[in-house]
This record gives C-alpha cells, sequence and structure tokens, in this order.
C-alpha cells in the first residue's frame, strides 16, 4: 500500500448539448471508456463520474446528459441532472461545436453558470472538421456571449488540445484547509466490477486511515462501519493506500449506510 499526501482536487461538470461529444472527451481525458459512446442522442442518463490522476492533481469528470428540451419524463429528470450538476462543483466545462452561434441549449447553461458563479472554461470540439479562419470566428461570438475563464479548441478524435485543457482546468484544483478534524464529503455511491459497494468521498479535514470507523446516521438510526480499503481510482485503475489527506478523493469499501450528499466527521450534511 502507498500512502498519498499533497494533492489537490477538482470536480468539473462537462455539460453542452445532445451528442456534442461529451462522452468521447471525458473517455480521452482520462484514458478509460468509463462513459457509454454512442450516434444516439440521450444515453447518459445519470451522472458518470470519471477520475483522472495527474502529478499532484486529482480531477473528477462529471458527465452528465446533453440539455435539450424535455418532452418526455427521462427528458425532464435528464434536464434535473444537468442543472443540479452545476450545485456541486468546482467549474464547468462547457463543450460546444464549431458552429458560430450561441444556441438555447447554451444560453441556458450559460445563465445557470452566472447564478452559480462558477469559472468556465469554454471547449470547442471538433476542429478538425473546419478551416482556421470558421474556428476564430466561433471564438469570437462565444466570447461575447459569456465571460470565459479560457476557451480551448480540442478535437477529442484525434487527441488535439486534450493537454492543453488539462492544464487550464489545473488552475481550478484546491485542496481542503488544513484542519486537524477529519472531515469528508460523500458525493457518490456505487459498485465495483464484483459488486461491492464503493462509497466515493471528499476528504475536507484531517486525514482518514485504513480501518478507521466511521459513523453517520440513515433513516435515523446512527451506523458505525469500518473502512475496509481506501482505493484511489485513475479511469477504471486503481491503487490502495493507507490514508488520504485534505484535498484528497477516493472510493471506501465497508460502508453500506453512508448516502451522497452526507458529511462524516467534522464535515457537516450538504443542502
Amino acid at each position: 500500500m502507498q500512502q498519498h499526501y499533497d494533492t489537490s482536487s477538482v470536480f468539473v461538470a462537462v455539460i453542452g448539448r445532445p451528442n456534442v461529444g461529451k462522452s468521447s472527451l471525458t473517455n480521452r481525458l482520462v484514458g478509460e471508456k468509463v462513459a457509454i459512446v454512442t450516434n444516439k442522442p440521450q444515453t447518459t442518463r445519470n451522472r458518470i463520474t470519471a477520475i483522472l490522476n495527474r502529478g499532484e492533481s486529482q480531477f473528477v469528470f462529471v458527465d452528465t446528459p446533453g440539455l435539450h428540451k424535455a418532452r418526455t419524463r427521462l427528458g425532464d429528470y435528464m434536464v434535473k441532472v444537468v442543472t443540479s450538476s452545476l450545485s456541486d462543483v468546482d467549474c464547468a466545462l462547457l463543450l460546444v461545436e464549431p458552429i458560430p452561434h450561441v444556441g438555447e441549449p447554451e444560453k441556458i447553461l450559460l445563465q445557470r453558470i452566472r447564478e452559480e458563479k462558477l469559472p468556465c472554461v469554454l471547449c470547442i470540439n471538433k476542429i478538425d472538421t473546419v478551416e482556421k479562419e470558421e474556428l476564430l470566428s466561433v471564438m469570437q461570438v462565444y466570447g461575447a456571449a459569456h465571460d470565459f475563464a479560457a476557451i480551448v479548441p480540442i478535437s477529442a478524435k484525434r487527441n488535439e488540445g486534450v493537454d492543453e485543457l488539462l492544464a487550464g482546468l489545473d488552475e481550478y484544483t484546491r485542496a481542503a484547509p488544513a484542519l486537524e478534524a477529519f472531515g469528508a464529503r460523500v458525493f457518490k455511491v456505487s459498485q465495483d466490477e464484483r459488486g461491492e459497494r464503493l462509497t466515493w468521498l471528499r476528504v475536507t479535514g484531517g486525514e482518514l486511515k485504513v480501518k478507521a470507523q466511521l459513523t453517520g446516521e440513515a433513516d435515523g438510526e446512527p451506523w458505525a462501519e469500518k473502512a475496509n480499503q481506501l482505493r484511489l481510482y485513475s479511469g477504471a485503475k486503481y491503487t490502495l493506500t493507507e490514508a488520504i489527506g485534505p484535498g484528497q478523493v477516493c472510493a471506501v469499501t465497508g460502508l453500506t449506510k453512508a448516502r451522497p450528499g452526507e458529511g462524516l466527521g467534522a464535515e457537516r450534511d450538504s443542502d
């Protein structure tokens, strides 16, 4: 086992209209197939979290359904997932096609971003399909519509501009305050390939050690369970660690009661 410290993390919501390439970009960023990739729009129904460890930075990508005009209950749900995702992240990555026009879905997303006061990186995908002059026009139109933290042209298909995109997002990584008391926030619950429950959390203070006993409350009843494993994921692969410190994200086995949004230790529950 290893012991990891001095790591900062950033939660990034990957947003955009249907079929713009969000899942393909997420897969390209982490180097693994972690999201559904298909030509059929609206296949990403739930927020899919992918994690990339790069140097001393952890990138947590929240891949959302494409925002569209809801016509069904499924559509209503997917729109809700997109807008709620923006409340739980450090920055947004708006993915668009190289078209010199800000459509209604993009206007809605940008308005939501302004309401949340989130920094936003504009990512123009599929630049291999247009000439340089057309790309400049796209950058000008979007630059006039919103004060983006950065505008990065890429081709997820050809892996062009991906390193520049990660470098831009790295500016928003943050370490948790160096508090002595342990605290963590649960942000996701899933299962691994063997069906074992994984509780994903971000440490906000102190230190979490393997086999530590964690406590909480579920349905009005207190619970106490041990953290059997601390997994540091990058793509689909992980390493085991003995302890994690502030600012780090990990998956914990052995917890059956913790729920998304729950605060552990000194951390309070999210609203």
